[in-house]
């Protein structure tokens, strides 16, 4: 396998310099006849290509100029919008500031006051409504239950003294 191979890539290589030879003498006898042969090229096929390049080249000038205006042109709106925002801002904050100056000024402070401490009460009370309402279900059952205690005691002190089995010892 290996003598194919190595076979195969001299044969390829004899070939490969064969071509090139082959290749150069081609060159040359072409460069030779080029030279020495005057080719005539029609006027009308100089015309049209020089007519085609002159498009091309006519298409990118006008294709560059479009875009560099429209570049320019974007960059202007944006400076003319940025500037006009910019001015209608500080107008609008003017006048809303102006605004805000005189509806504060009519403001009353004793009416205002009395509204905030309205308020507060009535927020408070209820705050406080809700936890007392939670003492007194609590004051209510504990009350409950010590009258269910005391009750407890009492008819067992009632029972007891009736079948005379009270007994009291000292230590």
């Amino acid at each position: 396998m290996m003598v194919a191979g190595l076979i195969g890539v001299g044969y390829g290589l004899g070939v490969h310099c064969k071509m090139k030879k082959l290749c150069e003498k081609l060159d040359t006898t072409i460069d030779d006849l080029s030279n020495d042969v005057p080719i005539d090229i029609p006027k009308e096929v100089i015309d049209q290509a020089v007519e085609r390049a002159a498009e091309r080249r006519a298409r990118y000038a006008v294709d560059n100029a479009a875009a560099d205006i429209i570049s320019k042109m974007k960059s202007d709106i944006h400076s003319e919008v940025s500037s006009a925002v910019s001015d209608e801002r500080k107008k609008i904050s003017e006048k809303v500031t102006d605004t805000i100056a005189e509806r504060v000024s009519k403001i009353d402070e004793d009416e205002l006051r009395k509204d905030v401490v309205n308020k507060a009460k009535e927020q408070i009370a209820a705050k406080f409504d809700n936890k007392l309402d939670d003492i007194l279900a609590d004051f209510n059952s504990n009350l409950s239950n010590v009258s269910r205690i005391y009750r407890s005691i009492a008819q067992t002190i009632a029972g007891t003294q009736n079948a005379r089995d009270v007994m009291f010892k000292m230590v």
